[in-house]
């Protein structure tokens, strides 16, 4: 399901590591960054997704990432696919 993946590099405040994602092809850079934005609050930053969007930053353009860009406008389900490597 991911040989075609594309790789998003994201660095996160407050959190040791930098994390890597592996995005199915299928899914552009823009709709999956709302589905990192979640995993990495339930998982690492424990806090709400509001509170921690601009703690996110794309690295591939240096923006950080914002509430505005919410998880159902990018037309994301809970149960889109998604692989999380941690270094």
């Amino acid at each position: 399901m991911l040989n075609n993946a594309i790789c998003v590099h994201v660095q996160v405040s407050g959190i040791e590591k930098n994390c890597d994602f592996a995005v199915p092809s299928a899914m552009t850079v823009g709709m999956a960054i709302p589905l990192m934005c979640r995993m990495l609050n339930d998982e690492h930053l424990q806090t709400s997704d509001a509170f921690s969007w601009n703690m996110l930053i794309d690295m591939n353009t240096g923006m950080m990432l914002d509430e505005a860009r919410s998880f159902e406008k990018q037309g994301i389900r809970d149960g889109a696919m998604l692989l999380l490597c941690s270094r």
